[in-house]
């Protein structure tokens, strides 16, 4: 079980009765300006994120980088992708073919 970093008395609409609640260590509470805008500090400055609010109690923001629509097809082909990465890998392992592709026979193959 998480340890509990701090406690949070809330006060509903101004009724006497107080609530508790104990949040995780990796949770924090912050207050909405009135524009109803939500500071997140400086980690997170200049990111781009993806706000789900389809929950009326509850709203994620998960961090995320965009792909130009050029280069997505890459990510819906398992195979594709998987070249390109193992191409890489060996890139950085230093290990390069030894001699140069033969663009001609990879064509006739294609038209096979």
């Amino acid at each position: 079980m998480p340890t509990l970093a701090h406690a949070v008395i809330w006060k509903c609409g101004g009724i006497a009765t107080c609530f508790l609640i104990l949040l995780p260590e990796f949770m924090t509470t912050k207050i909405l300006d009135g524009k109803g805008r939500l500071t997140l500090g400086s980690r997170f400055a200049n990111q781009l994120v993806i706000i789900d609010d389809s929950d009326a109690t509850r709203i994620v923001i998960t961090p995320a980088k965009v792909v130009p629509e050029h280069e997505a097809w890459l990510y819906s082909n398992e195979a594709a992708l998987k070249s390109v990465l193992t191409g890489i890998q060996q890139a950085q392992d230093n290990r390069y073919a030894t001699q140069s592709p033969d663009v001609d026979a990879d064509s006739a193959d294609d038209e096979d």
